[in-house]
């Protein structure tokens, strides 16, 4: 009986040091709020965990000498955004150890892949997925531990925090850096971008780095743009240039130039080859053109925006500028109401007002150069213009034969169950309860249902509309046919007509209780 003991015991203490090893070599994962940007929760879906390595290739693992890992996904079910938890090796204890992890997430609604991470890397027992923070879009993950064995090759920049050493690295190197060819010494971080600069101050803390700067270009007939040193530049103009280059541009670069006059004015300017839809600066005296492009890697193009030409005036430290011309035509301060610019002569722009022409004898707006005023004609132009917009007509009169394809009274208000009176004096009833169950069109044409019922039926029952719209100039027109198939076999009829109402009966029968009635009619104005 002991010896039955001690080996139950050893076998159960075989078996927690077991499970407990293999736990050490699986993490487990959770995530509760798979979301989309607008906080909606995967309905259904599966999130799913590939090993790959750095490249996003898949890989096959040993799990801490535990047994070897297939190229296939550990995958989990997502229901309403919460996934059930599941393990995945750890990467910390696998061979060889630093694997990486493509998760996917795919609706099972759509059948879509809806996330993708890849090189995704943890430690440890559990992973939240829910505080997983992507890496930057270009940033491979971190590599593991602290020390590499052997050549370490990168493809891309290579960013330190910290000190920078090295047994073959010569120390005039990690004294200093260069600035467009110049040696800076101090530096505590590289000047990556042309026209970044900063003051030659001592210590480790840098806020004094600007980036971009204003290269003032030297007058010569043949000026030099070098864009490896800056991307803006300012050229004052004493004398005519016959040339210029722009030189050392990268594809993406923006270019901005601002070419001025002197006080005498009147110079004139050749733009670089490889800088395309250039405008003539102006050459009045003492201003300056500013235009701005983007360098495709072949030619600098213009930016969407047309240059700004002419006076432009601007207070030192004031937000408000004041432009007085744009492209060579000038303007007045600004406008009245409802006036609009008109170019009266070279370089000239005023404001005229537009008259009110707002009335229904069909009038419109003319201009007259020789007044060089705006009046309202009155008259329909002789070049007409045809629409095929929906147009209103109101109180017109339409003289002589006029074609058509058909009309639509479509115009008017519809017509309610309010509209209607079943009970009118002198004429027959449709019953004690009877009630109008549908109404349909407006005071042109239309239909309604009467539903006979209670006590007290009696031949030529009527009902009557009261037109909605208010009443017809004359006496209008009516016409009714029954739109049902209910006995009795009898007709309906016109009973009277007004300006304001039409009556119809019910001629031939008695209505039968629990039967509905339909009637369509149609009411024309003379």
């Amino acid at each position: 009986m002991k010896k039955i003991l001690l080996s139950f015991a050893f076998v159960c203490a075989a078996l927690v040091f077991s499970l407990s090893a293999n736990a050490q070599n699986l993490t487990t994962i959770s995530a509760s709020n798979i979301q989309d940007i607008n906080g909606t929760k995967l309905a259904s879906g599966q999130l799913c965990f590939l090993i790959t390595d750095q490249q996003d290739n898949p890989i096959s693992v040993s799990i801490g000498g535990g047994g070897q890992v297939l190229k296939r996904g550990y995958c989990s079910p997502v229901t309403a955004g919460v996934v059930t938890t599941f393990t995945v090796p750890n990467p910390a204890n696998t061979l060889p150890s630093g694997i990486y992890y493509r998760v996917t997430v795919k609706d099972s609604g759509s059948g879509l892949e809806v996330l993708r991470y890849t090189q995704v890397s943890f430690t440890g027992a559990t992973f939240n997925f829910d505080n997983y923070a992507p890496l930057n879009l270009g940033t491979p993950a971190p590599l593991s531990g602290n020390s590499v064995t052997g050549n370490l090759s990168v493809t891309g920049n290579v960013a330190a925090t910290g000190t920078v050493t090295g047994t073959n690295i010569p120390s005039s190197i990690l004294q200093q850096i260069f600035n467009a060819g110049t040696g800076l010494t101090q530096r505590t971080a590289f000047n990556m971008l042309a026209g970044v600069t900063c003051a030659d101050n001592p210590g480790t803390a840098r806020t004094d780095c600007r980036a971009g700067g204003l290269t003032a270009v030297t007058f010569s007939a043949t000026p030099t743009f070098d864009a490896s040193t800056n991307s803006m530049f300012k050229l004052t103009l004493t004398g005519n240039v016959t040339s210029s280059t722009l030189s050392n541009a990268i594809a993406g670069q923006q270019l901005s130039f601002e070419i001025c006059q002197d006080a005498t004015g009147g110079r004139t300017f050749v733009q670089p080859g490889n800088v395309q839809g250039w405008i003539t600066p102006s050459t009045a005296a003492s201003t300056c053109t500013l235009q701005a492009f983007w360098f495709d890697g072949t030619n600098a193009q213009p930016d969407l925006e047309p240059p700004i030409t002419g006076d432009v005036t601007q207070s030192a430290g004031s937000t408000v500028a004041t432009v007085t011309k744009v492209n060579g035509v000038s303007y007045l301060a600004g406008p009245s109401t409802h006036q609009i610019p008109i170019v009266t002569a070279a370089n000239t722009a005023t404001y005229k007002t537009l008259p009110d022409c707002q009335d229904s004898t069909g009038n419109h707006i003319n201009y007259t150069q020789s007044t060089d005023a705006f009046t309202c004609g009155t008259s329909v132009p002789a070049n007409t213009v045809t629409t095929t917009a929906t147009q209103t007509l109101t109180n017109k009169t339409l003289g002589g034969t006029i074609p058509v394809n058909r009309l639509r009274a479509n115009q008017g208000t519809p017509v309610v169950v309010g509209d209607w009176t079943l009970s009118v004096a002198g004429l027959g009833s449709w019953g004690s309860t009877a009630s109008i169950t549908a109404v349909t069109g407006n005071d042109t044409a239309g239909s309604i249902t009467i539903l006979c019922s209670g006590t007290g039926q009696s031949g030529n029952p009527a009902f009557k509309l009261t037109f909605h719209d208010g009443a017809f100039p004359a006496v209008p027109v009516g016409m009714i046919v029954r739109g049902d198939g209910n006995g009795p076999a009898a007709f309906p009829a016109v009973f009277g007509e007004s300006t304001t109402s039409v009556t119809f009966g019910f001629v031939g029968g008695v209505p039968t209780p629990g039967n509905s009635y339909q009637f369509f009619y149609w009411i024309i104005g003379n």
